[in-house]
């Protein structure tokens, strides 16, 4: 969120790497045209949106750039008051964008070869042997799986073009560029999305699940039973995918429950010395 009334009017994106000395990257998803949900939209009846921004981010210790957005248009019911189960919370959270993937690199240090944002051609598949070491990093929110979603990841993960006469979730990315060490993409999205990019899925849904969580009294939690927030990558995991609840149990007997979804974290290496 950035200026919602139900998270303070705040940029959580920036408070947060403020509070962790963490640079970012933020790309606006929805324009909320409510304040949220019904509960939300309670919670929240005597105060306004300030920026009524919603979206996604990457934040890293790390120097960030060459950013990119690959947007996906949404069906109408996004943007109706009429309720749709599972769409715009029974007609209460109304919004104006697309669903969206934010891509980013991250560099050891500073450099002038680094761009801001990427220079993206659809005729041409761009390795990136000119920039400095580097991995790439990508948060997911629900984009389509289609040729055209997949011929944008490809090309921008340095991978190549796919090879031609199969299907859009074969094919396995290499890292063509010599200072590209590996890609990672987490976030909420499909199973079949990470081989969409060319990438391995890192979770087992069966285990992993996410959503929905519920903290609950005496250190107690309740996650599931949907598992919808996947890791993606090239790279060998040197530490195995952990769920973790995102719980505030200040108040023993009435403990916070922060997020519906929940934290997701692993520890990769790359394949190249």
């Amino acid at each position: 969120d950035v200026g919602m009334a139900r998270s303070g009017n705040v940029h959580t994106v920036r408070q947060l790497a403020l509070q962790l000395g963490m640079n970012y990257a933020y790309g606006v998803e929805f324009l909320e045209l409510t304040r949220g949900t019904q509960e939300e939209q309670e919670a929240t009846k005597t105060q306004r949106d300030s920026l009524s921004l919603h979206g996604n981010a990457v934040l890293s210790k790390c120097v960030i750039g060459d950013g990119m957005i690959l947007r996906d248009p949404l069906p109408a019911q996004y943007f109706s008051d009429k309720p749709e189960r599972g769409i715009n919370a029974d007609g209460f959270e109304v919004r104006l964008g697309g669903r969206m993937g934010l891509f980013v690199r991250i560099f050891q240090h500073p450099s002038p070869l680094i761009p801001d944002l990427h220079n993206f051609r659809a005729d041409k598949f761009d390795i990136p042997e000119s920039l400095p070491d580097h991995f790439v990093v990508g948060n997911v929110h629900k984009v389509e799986e289609n040729v055209n979603n997949r011929e944008t990841l490809w090309n921008y993960f340095g991978f190549g073009a796919p090879a031609p006469n199969i299907s859009i979730h074969e094919g396995n990315g290499v890292d063509l560029a010599a200072s590209q060490h590996g890609v990672i993409v987490q976030g909420d999205f499909g199973p079949q999305f990470c081989s969409l990019g060319g990438l391995k899925k890192m979770n087992n849904y069966k285990i992993h699940q996410t959503f929905r969580v519920n903290c609950l009294p005496a250190g107690k939690v309740e996650i599931g039973p949907l598992s919808g927030d996947f890791f993606c990558s090239n790279m060998r995991a040197s530490r195995a995918v952990e769920v973790t609840a995102p719980c505030d149990w200040s108040d023993a007997k009435k403990p916070l429950t922060m997020a519906d979804h929940a934290i997701v974290s692993i520890e990769v290496a790359s394949n190249k010395k």
